[in-house]
């Protein structure tokens, strides 16, 4: 008897996971350059503090799905789930909504 088994394709995957870290990081690195021509130094000295206090409110509102769905996404989009890659962003972006009214506020485009 054979059994269907779950393939994944991890090269593609760990593709999409690194296009996403580098897209992120080089919009901060632009950011900050322009940042810097801009602003004085007490400015950017606030910016990095309302950084930090931005990232405690994103561990606290987003419960810490973000890293998980984004692996889940793209294993499934890996695998040429996209239809479930989908629901899954829609779930997270409701659940995110509900916990967060700040957000749902923000979000009302079309799903």
């Amino acid at each position: 008897m054979t059994e269907a088994s779950r393939t994944y394709d991890v090269p593609k995957g760990a593709s999409y996971l690194t296009g996403q870290q580098v897209i992120i990081y080089a919009t901060y690195f632009f950011f900050y350059i322009i940042v810097a021509r801009i602003l004085t130094k007490v400015e950017i000295g606030q910016i990095g503090l309302l950084a930090g206090a931005q990232a405690v409110f994103s561990a606290v509102t987003q419960l810490a799905l973000q890293p998980t769905a984004t692996r889940y996404i793209a294993s499934s989009i890996g695998i040429g789930q996209a239809k479930v890659a989908g629901s899954v962003a829609k779930s997270i972006l409701r659940l995110n909504s509900s916990v967060n009214p700040a957000i749902a506020s923000n979000c009302r485009g079309p799903l």
